[in-house]
């Protein structure tokens, strides 16, 4: 009998810059795409340490274009949360690797002065 597994990611953090929105065109789906800057923060005796790790996302479809395209701003705080997927890709400088994020969910956590009451929270 074959066991489940489960491919989930959920993050918190910060969004790097604004997210690069591709409207879909002969069969492509909508896109969005955006980095997310995720910190981890200890102490080494009583020197406080930080590492930020950043993150590759991708949203498609009602999720990119009515959410992330119209809520995904720069430095906005966000929770994403999708899975994980790998590609390798071969060129001329030999073969690259890339982990990405497919978001399923995107909620906005902070409440910008200009927006209204009902953006905060939303999801696809």
């Amino acid at each position: 009998m074959a066991r489940p597994t489960e491919n989930h990611v959920s993050l918190i953090g910060f969004i790097g810059k604004d997210p690069t929105v591709t409207l879909g065109t002969e069969g492509k789906r909508d896109r969005a795409s955006f980095s997310l800057a995720t910190s981890t923060r200890w102490k080494e005796g009583d020197e406080p340490k930080e590492r930020t790790e950043w993150h590759d996302i991708t949203a498609f479809g009602k999720l990119a274009t009515e959410v992330v395209a119209k809520l995904g701003r720069q430095g906005a705080y966000v929770r994403v949360k999708g899975s994980l997927q790998h590609r390798r890709v071969e060129g001329d400088e030999g073969t690259r690797y890339y982990t990405n994020i497919v978001a399923d969910e995107f909620f906005l956590l902070d409440k910008r002065e200009s927006d209204n009451d009902e953006s905060a929270g939303d999801q696809a």
